[in-house]
């Protein structure tokens, strides 16, 4: 910015990630409510609104999300084969009940 024939400038915040536009609790954030909450891209849109009237596109959603994905993709490899070196045979159960009137999931 000029401003008496200076240019005047300002420090980034550290929330900022560079070259990006949305800070590392928001992201941290729209990747809980889309990989944990299971929440459609459509919906993360109105919540963000009603919280705090930000306004993200659904493109720019997908993205954070893919680069959430890739960011944790090593970590996740890296945890498969530890699993399988130290458990390889792994079972797994989905046990439905009520639970008072509403049908829960239990998994081991």
């Amino acid at each position: 910015m000029q401003w008496c024939g200076e240019t005047q400038t300002a420090d980034w915040s550290p929330e900022i990630v560079p070259g990006q536009d949305i800070g590392i609790r928001l992201q941290a954030f729209l990747g809980w409510i889309n990989n944990y909450g299971h929440l459609p891209y459509e919906k993360q849109q109105e919540l963000l609104w009603q919280l705090g009237q930000i306004e993200i596109g659904v493109g720019t959603l997908v993205a954070r999300n893919e680069g959430i994905n890739g960011a944790v993709a090593q970590s996740i490899d890296s945890l498969k084969q530890w699993i399988k070196q130290i458990q390889p045979n792994i079972l797994a159960d989905e046990t439905p009940w009520v639970v008072k009137g509403v049908k829960e999931w239990l998994w081991i």
